[in-house]
């Protein structure tokens, strides 16, 4: 079984800041850091560490960002890498993060995810395939998808589209708007939602399950949503509980935003820091 990643990968440009601005104001940034990131990225780079065989699905600009990117995501412990090479900038992130570890993120390139395909990419019935990001352009990907027989994930905002049917839609409960669950459980096996501090639920046909958010300190929130897919995507992979899944993506999400990086923490780092198995 592989578990494939469909998603963005970005250069993330970070500031620390004493406070948020408000309009018409100035402040002087504490620090400035470059890194690694976007939600494709950090999935895959989390996986890759737990011994899983994972394909990335991604695309990159020729320029120096996308340069830098390349040599990062070679160094992957990844079974497949299809990188696709347009004439657009590589996506470029400007984060801000105030004291409490809360993050803004301002994008600042147009994304090109919607030119990417499925060509050359040897999905297999079994496999998992998770879209990080849902797009409505994605549909037709979806359709093949289904018919080759993988799990399929997507993103939340496709809760919102009543053509969409997919295994699993997970993300953060801001990704839909007006949206009754129980018609949506309709046409997914599961719905998983995280809701910041107040924990994450999942709804699925045997009922609903809730998680507690674990307490951390909290240092930096970026890439917070990224760990937690990815802890539930290993958890599936695993075959674990329903309750366990929503653990584990739990102390995956509560282990990132602990630290100050945009690309989640490792398997290793999770497991110490929660004395998991």
């Amino acid at each position: 079984m592989t578990v494939w990643i469909h998603g963005p990968t970005s250069w993330d440009s970070v500031v620390d800041l004493s406070e948020f601005p408000q309009p018409g104001a100035f402040l002087r940034a504490k620090s400035k850091f470059e890194r690694p990131g976007g939600s494709g990225l950090n999935v895959a780079y989390a996986l890759a560490s737990t011994g899983e065989e994972i394909g990335f699905i991604t695309y990159l600009g020729d320029d120096v960002h996308g340069k830098d990117l390349r040599k990062f995501i070679e160094n992957l412990k990844l079974k497949e890498v299809i990188i696709r090479d347009f004439d657009v900038p590589t996506l470029n992130a400007l984060i801000f993060n105030d004291p409490s570890g809360e993050r803004t993120i301002i994008a600042l390139e147009i994304t090109a995810m919607n030119k990417l395909d499925l060509a050359q990419v040897m999905i297999n019935s079994g496999d998992i395939f998770v879209f990080t990001i849902w797009r409505a352009e994605y549909k037709p990907m979806l359709e093949t998808l289904r018919e080759l027989g993988a799990l399929i994930f997507v993103g939340a905002k496709a809760l919102e589209d009543e053509e969409v049917f997919a295994d699993i839609a997970i993300g953060s409960i801001r990704d839909y708007l007006n949206v009754e669950l129980t018609s949506a459980q309709k046409r997914f096996g599961k719905i998983v939602l995280t809701d910041g501090k107040n924990g994450a639920k999942s709804f699925t046909n045997s009922g609903i399950y809730e998680q507690q958010t674990l307490a951390t300190e909290v240092v930096d929130t970026t890439g917070a949503g990224d760990a937690f897919l990815a802890g539930y995507v290993y958890a599936t992979a695993q075959r674990l509980s329903e309750q366990d899944c929503l653990f584990l993506a739990s102390a995956w999400a509560a282990s990132a935003i602990s630290s100050k990086s945009s690309l989640p923490p490792t398997w290793v780092e999770v497991k110490s820091l929660w004395g998991l198995e």
